[in-house]
């Protein structure tokens, strides 16, 4: 689902909401605890802010009939708890990954209209998300190489400061990874090497 798609078929919460729940449950909706289908809707009133005098919005639940669970679309999810719109989740996902370059926080920020300190959050909580669990690890013939990125500094021919090292290790004809290191010694290369490759492998 690319940017355009987004903004057309998920420009309400209600079909943010509904896009959630045929994703997590395409057969229909089960309890996150006991994994029962026996599910009731229910509305939760909002709570109200004594200080202001005004009530937050009413809440739409699911509740297990068989272990009284409540939970909602986005319990458990990268959405969890948020006070800002799915809808801007959304573009701000579509955003992120359909950026060749990357996108910055600040530009995530101009796109959306939202305050800097937001767009930062998004950007750290849908890159996490995106984050491979389990991944397994490389096989075959693996080339491993490192590289040095910035430090280079006005006035200092000699010393670069600054200095950040990226570890690549690719195996042949397959995925590629990259590491932040602290630096380029032998021990910390062979630890990258040692979590990502397979010792086993003939």
């Amino acid at each position: 689902m690319n940017l355009l798609d987004v903004h057309k078929e998920l420009n309400t919460e209600a079909k943010c909401l509904a896009f959630l729940e045929h994703m997590r449950w395409p057969n229909g909706v089960r309890c996150l605890s006991c994994q029962s289908p026996k599910i009731s809707r229910i509305t939760a009133k909002g709570k109200l802010n004594k200080k202001r005098g005004k009530r937050s919005p009413d809440r739409e639940l699911y509740q297990c009939n068989n272990c009284r669970k409540q939970f909602t679309e986005t319990t458990g999810t990268v959405y969890h708890d948020t006070h800002l719109p799915l809808t801007k989740w959304f573009l701000a996902i579509a955003l992120i990954t359909e950026s060749k370059k990357g996108m910055s926080a600040n530009q995530l920020k101009r796109a959306l209209t939202i305050n800097y300190r937001t767009a930062w959050y998004l950007c750290h909580r849908i890159r996490k998300a995106m984050i491979e669990a389990d991944v397994p690890k490389l096989t075959g013939i693996v080339e491993v190489d490192e590289t040095y990125i910035g430090g280079k500094q006005k006035g200092h021919r000699r010393q670069k400061l600054n200095e950040e090292v990226a570890v690549g290790i690719r195996e042949r004809g397959g995925d590629l990874r990259l590491i932040h290191s602290v630096d380029a010694s032998s021990e910390l290369l062979a630890k990258h090497i040692h979590e990502h490759v397979d010792p086993a492998w003939p």
